[in-house]
């Protein structure tokens, strides 16, 4: 009221003016929001991101599982982790048969049988980008074993340059670690015919230990 000496706002002066405080204060809410989260995943490492997406994986997968056309397959990758079997288990078939559900399947079946003596470990290689060749996965898998492995770089001679080793030598030093594992284990490999490059399975024991099933 001018008469008054007051100040007076029309109805569209204060709406934009409690839209410009609303306005404000949401942007100021999401910034500490972004800064809570940035905060606290700032410390975790790339292992653990995997791990997590592994599990995520596999959890979406055991959705899609279809108990009453799966039993018999469930039943021989069972009978097979409790055998004296000294051979890998290769599941098979077409694409979209759920082949990924049933190892989900199975993996959470023995996660659910597990004790402390016993490791399960498992990776769904279509999960994750970084799962893309055989040696990156292979390390990876070591790594939940408390296995530190790496391609090694090596002094050539003849050039004075360093070079990556042969990656035969590489993959029969994975072979040695399978081979010598005390703790009782089970690996879970899913989509292994998605890896990029052709390794042969040279990183595969000829014969399992009796303590390891893959």
């Amino acid at each position: 009221d001018e008469k008054n000496g007051s100040l007076a706002y029309s109805y569209d002066e204060i709406k934009d003016k409690e839209d410009s405080i609303f306005v404000k204060t949401m942007i100021n809410n999401l910034k500490k929001s972004i800064d809570i989260f940035v905060s606290q995943i700032k410390d975790i490492s790339n292992d653990e991101i995997e791990k997590y997406e592994q599990i995520r994986f596999k959890d979406s997968k055991l959705k899609d599982f279809l108990p009453n056309s799966r039993t018999k397959a469930l039943e021989k990758i069972e009978n097979y982790i409790s055998s004296e079997e000294n051979q890998t288990l290769v599941v098979y078939g077409k694409s979209g048969l759920g082949k990924s559900s049933l190892m989900a399947k199975a993996i959470q079946n023995e996660e659910d049988k597990c004790n402390t003596s016993k490791k399960v470990i498992y990776r769904f290689v279509g999960s994750i980008a970084n799962l893309s060749d055989t040696p990156t996965l292979l390390i990876s898998i070591l790594k939940d074993l408390n296995i530190q492995e790496e391609i090694k770089t090596i002094s050539n001679p003849q050039t004075g340059q360093n070079e990556p080793e042969k990656i035969e030598e590489f993959y029969y030093r994975i072979q040695d670690h399978l081979s010598s594992l005390k703790t009782e284990t089970i690996i879970f490999i899913d989509a292994i015919d998605q890896i990029n490059n052709e390794d042969e399975f040279l990183w595969l024991p000829q014969i399992l230990p009796n303590n390891l099933k893959i």
